[in-house]
């Protein structure tokens, strides 16, 4: 049978009779939202009798029924979220009745599911569910870079799905992420996935100094061997990782540590300091690892036998090392020296081969091995990068390589160019508005507690002028106090000394310039290119007791504008 179109009239003859009726049967009717129902409505009539629709009412459907008994009543599918209502006329000569009709709005588009999150180990088994309930047809889609997340299912219909989730063997040892987006027409879902990062395998690592049995270095978190072991004064050591010899890699910084270091293929100090004669201790060492000892060995100098902090970082490309002589004084608080920063200029630099950094292409005074360009890299004296390609200067702060040496918690202050520099932790520069730097806090106090502090400084250019001012924050005060300075000119090396004034308890204290810190004399080293470099700088030691520190305590050292200043030293133990 064909529609009804709106205009149109469906009649059936019955018989005649005196007076028009018309009755319809249901009058009320509800649809379906889908369009899937119908509705049969009977017709009693008196006589001929038609269907007329209301305004706004085209969308019901009104259609003869088998037997002309009556009409059959349905609509298409609602799109929208509201029901929608509308009306039809049964016409009988001069009467009629109204039949009623509304249909359901559709639901609206939902997506859930049971997990918002997914977390696989490295190997990415066993899979994992999740369940899916739709109120439609749903796609599942896995995130950009994330081919390694697996769907057992990528699309689903109405109602509940379980769909298996799986990830493939992570072989990186870094944590990965990404997201499942599940999506049911307007509706979406998102589900988060990480993978644990690979673990890095148990390696047996030694160290062995000499002839001796090596000595098993345990591992201490992932990739991380750390220990302490006795040393001998002298004589050379390597370090065996799943027997493979290593030394340190050339220009890595480690190839003599104590006194009178003078291994030429070493970014250590020499005995000299320019031309100034100068015998360091080593007490911290950082870089990497080269499986040439001959060629590089890892040599003692010390004057008697003692302990060292060994702490290898197996997991990296190139393993690294780090190295401290190690003393265990519970008097100590902090003992910061600095004698691996590195710098440049003919008074500061250990070794002339410094200034050609590179060497077979690769290496440098640290052998630094950087995760966030895989390369080596280095930072020089105005806070630049060398990279193990070209050696082309780029600007980076020396943060890696001061937490590589256990010294991170300097803090530079802001207008201070704060960086890294040979045997000393550098602060200002020649165009900076501030020069100045907070120490470590004295965390390993507990309660008041008086302390004598050592801070060793020198001038690091001519034009450093400035007086010098150091500060206790945090808690304390200074009571006494006095500075040694190595020498008072080239011609006369006897060391001077000068008494801090304190009449009462202060927390800053002014050193004044020349008094405290001896700038304006120069050495005769006829090869230095400028007066800068010809004038001396001694290094001039500060003893002073600061009473009632406690674990925030910490030093505030500051100088003028346009001050380079470098700290050599930093040592402060309980009285």
């Amino acid at each position: 049978m064909a529609a009804v179109a709106l205009t149109a009239a469906i009649s059936c003859k019955k018989e005649e009779a005196s007076t028009d009726t018309v009755s319809a049967t249901p009058q009320e009717i509800t649809l379906l939202a889908d369009g899937s129902s119908e509705v049969c409505v009977a017709v009693s009539a008196s006589g001929y009798w038609q269907v007329l629709k209301a305004e706004g009412s085209g969308w019901i459907s009104v259609i003869p029924a088998e037997g002309d008994e009556g009409v059959v009543v349905s609509a298409g599918k609602n799109s929208s979220t509201s029901e929608r209502r509308g009306t039809f006329a049964i016409n009988c000569g001069t009467v009629s009745a109204t039949v009623s009709v509304t249909q359901a709005g559709a639901e609206q588009d939902v997506v859930t599911v049971d997990k918002d999150s997914l977390r696989f180990d490295a190997s990415g088994t066993p899979a994992q569910n999740i369940i899916v309930t739709a109120s439609d047809d749903w796609t599942l889609t896995v995130s950009a870079g994330s081919s390694w997340i697996k769907a057992g299912s990528i699309s689903g219909g109405k109602g509940q799905t379980t769909v298996s989730i799986s990830a493939e063997v992570n072989e990186v040892t870094e944590e990965r992420s990404g997201s499942l987006t599940l999506r049911c027409g307007t509706a979406s879902a998102k589900v988060s996935v990480t993978q644990a990062a690979a673990e890095i395998p148990t390696k047996k690592i030694y160290v062995k100094f000499g002839s001796d049995t090596p000595i098993e270095i345990k591992e201490a978190g992932e990739g991380i061997y750390e220990g302490i072991v006795n040393r001998p004064a002298t004589g050379s050591f390597s370090f065996i990782i799943e027997d493979e010899t290593y030394g340190f890699l050339s220009h890595s910084g480690a190839g003599g540590l104590g006194e009178d270091c003078k291994d030429s293929n070493s970014g250590l100090p020499l005995e000299y300091l320019g031309s100034i004669p100068y015998k360091f201790v080593v007490n911290k060492a950082t870089g990497s690892m080269d499986k040439s000892e001959a060629q590089c060995p890892f040599t003692l100098s010390y004057t008697e036998a003692g302990r060292m902090k060994v702490r290898i970082d197996a997991g990296k490309t190139v393993p690294t090392y780090y190295i401290e002589n190690w003393g265990e004084d519970s008097s100590v608080v902090i003992d910061e020296q600095f004698d691996l920063l590195l710098g440049g200029g003919s008074y500061s630099t250990a070794i002339y081969t410094y200034t050609t950094p590179m060497k077979d292409g690769k290496g440098d005074a640290y052998g630094q091995w950087n995760t966030k360009v895989n390369k080596y890299t280095q930072p020089d004296f105005n806070m630049a990068v060398w990279t193990g390609d070209d050696a082309t200067a780029t600007k980076g702060l020396c943060k890696e390589f001061l937490e590589a040496l256990g010294i991170a918690e300097w803090v530079g202050v802001d207008g201070s160019n704060f960086g890294c520099q040979f045997q000393a932790l550098h602060i200002g520069s020649s165009n900076c508005s501030l020069a100045a730097v907070y120490s470590p806090k004295f965390k390993a106090l507990t309660g008041n507690t008086d302390v004598t502090v050592t801070l060793d400084m020198f001038r690091f250019a001519s034009g450093t002028t400035a007086d010098v001012v150091v500060e206790v924050v945090g808690g304390g005060q200074i009571t006494e106090g006095k500075t040694t300075v190595d020498y008072i000119d080239w011609n006369d090396r006897t060391p001077k000394t000068q008494v801090w004034t304190v009449t009462a308890p202060v927390t800053q204290y002014t050193l004044k310039d020349n008094d405290y810190f001896s700038h304006t004399t120069t050495w005769n080293d006829s090869s230095a290119s400028s007066a800068n470099s010809k004038t001396l700088k001694p290094i001039s030691h500060m003893i002073f007791t600061v009473t009632d520190a406690t674990p925030e305590t910490r030093l505030y050292i500051s100088s003028a504008a346009n001050q380079r200043l470098q700290i050599h030293g930093l040592k402060v133990v309980k009285k």
